[in-house]
C-alpha cells in the first residue's frame, strides 16, 4: 500500500504544470554569510515592495524548516518535537540584482509596547505601499489554535503593530492578503469564496465588503489560501496570487494566479490551475511578494521554498495570463 501511494503521488506530481522563468537571487547564502541572523535555519517567506525606488523586504528566520529537502544542512530542525518554534523577522534592502543587503533585525512594538522579538512568532510578512507608508501584515502564530493577523506601518527597522478586529472570524486565522483600491485598504479574507474585507487603518477594524463564489479550474481537492498582495493591471482588473495545498500528507504547495474585478464585489473572472514555479522538485513554494512591470511583460515573485530558502524569480506576465481560464 505504501509503495502504491508513493507511485500515485509521483504520477500526480508529474502531471502538475510548471511555469517557466528565471531565478534572480536566493536569500539563504548571503543572509547566513552576513552573520546577522540568530538561526542557521529557515530564511524564507519574504514579503517585497518597491518604495521610493527601493526594494524593501521582510523575511523570517525560523527554526521550523525542511532544509533537508533542498539538500541543505541547518540547525534547529522541525524534527525536534519538544523544541519550541522560534521565528524572528528581519528587514533587508535588495540591490539591483535582487540580492539582500543592509540586513537588520526588526524591532516590533504592539500597540506601542515593546515585544520580545526572539519569542514573538510573527511571520509571513506581506508588504503594501499605502499613501506615504509601507504597511506590513503578519500572522502571529502563538499556538496552532490562536493564530491571528496584525498590521502596522514600517519605519526603518521599526514596526508598530495592532491586531485586526473582524467580528465574523475566530482563530486560527492566517494568510489574509491586502490590496489597495480607490485609496482604501482591502483584505482578501478568503479566496474561494472570494470574501473581501475593508480595513479601517486607523482603528484596525475590518468589515465585509463583498463575497462571491467561484471554483479554481482543477479536479483536485485542494485547500486555497492567500499569497501575495494583488496588483492592478492597466485594464483596471487586479492580478491575484494564491497558494494551494494538497489534503494528503505531507502537503504539496503550488501557486495559482487569478484576475478579479477592480471594484466591489471583486468577482474572480479568470484563473490558472495550481502550478509549480520553475520546477516540480520543490514540495513547498509559498509566494509572499510580487512586483509587476506590465510594460516590460515581467512579473517578479518572492517566494519561500521548503521553509528553508527564499527565491526571487522573474516570469513573463503574458505567460501567466495566457494560462488562465474563465471561471
Amino acid at each position: 500500500m505504501k509503495l502504491r501511494a508513493r507511485i500515485k503521488r509521483a504520477l500526480g506530481r508529474a502531471l502538475v504544470g510548471v511555469l517557466p522563468g528565471e531565478v534572480l537571487s536566493s536569500y539563504r547564502g548571503p543572509v547566513i554569510a552576513s552573520g546577522v541572523v540568530s538561526l542557521d535555519a529557515g530564511i524564507t517567506n519574504a514579503g517585497l515592495v518597491v518604495s521610493d525606488g527601493q526594494l524593501v523586504s521582510i523575511f523570517k528566520n525560523s527554526s521550523y524548516h525542511f532544509c533537508e529537502e533542498l539538500g541543505q544542512q541547518a540547525c534547529a530542525a522541525h524534527s525536534h518535537p519538544n523544541r519550541p518554534v522560534q521565528v524572528v523577522l528581519y528587514r533587508a534592502a535588495l540591490d539591483s540584482s535582487y540580492e539582500p543587503t543592509e540586513i537588520g533585525l526588526l524591532s516590533i512594538t504592539l500597540d506601542g509596547s515593546a515585544v520580545d522579538v526572539q519569542s514573538s512568532v510573527f511571520a509571513d510578512a506581506r508588504l503594501l505601499e499605502f499613501r506615504t507608508a509601507i504597511l506590513v501584515f503578519v500572522s502571529h502564530k502563538g499556538n496552532t489554535n490562536s493564530s491571528w493577523i496584525y498590521f502596522g506601518a514600517l519605519s526603518g527597522r521599526k514596526l508598530d503593530l495592532k491586531k485586526i478586529s473582524y467580528d465574523s472570524a475566530v482563530p486560527p486565522q492566517k494568510n489574509w492578503v491586502p490590496f489597495i483600491c480607490d485609496d482604501r485598504v482591502f483584505l482578501e479574507y478568503s479566496l474561494a469564496p472570494h470574501t473581501v474585507l475593508e480595513l479601517d487603518v486607523d482603528s484596525g477594524r475590518a468589515v465585509e465588503s463583498a463575497s462571491t463564489h467561484w471554483e479554481v479550474p482543477t479536479r483536485e481537492s485542494l485547500f486555497l489560501r492567500g499569497g501575495a498582495p494583488a496588483m492592478k493591471l492597466k485594464t483596471g482588473l487586479y492580478l491575484g496570487i494564491g497558494h494551494s495545498t494538497s489534503k494528503r500528507k505531507p502537503p504539496d504547495y503550488r501557486t495559482f494566479f487569478y484576475v478579479f474585478e477592480g471594484k466591489p464585489p471583486f468577482r474572480v473572472l479568470r484563473a490558472t490551475r495550481p502550478l509549480k514555479l520553475l520546477t516540480r522538485s520543490h514540495r513547498i513554494q509559498f509566494v509572499c511578494g510580487a512586483i509587476l512591470d506590465e510594460p516590460g511583460d515581467e512579473l517578479v515573485l518572492s517566494y519561500g521554498v521548503c521553509d528553508c530558502d527564499n527565491f526571487i524569480s522573474r516570469f513573463r506576465l503574458s505567460q501567466v495570463l495566457g494560462r488562465m481560464k474563465d471561471v
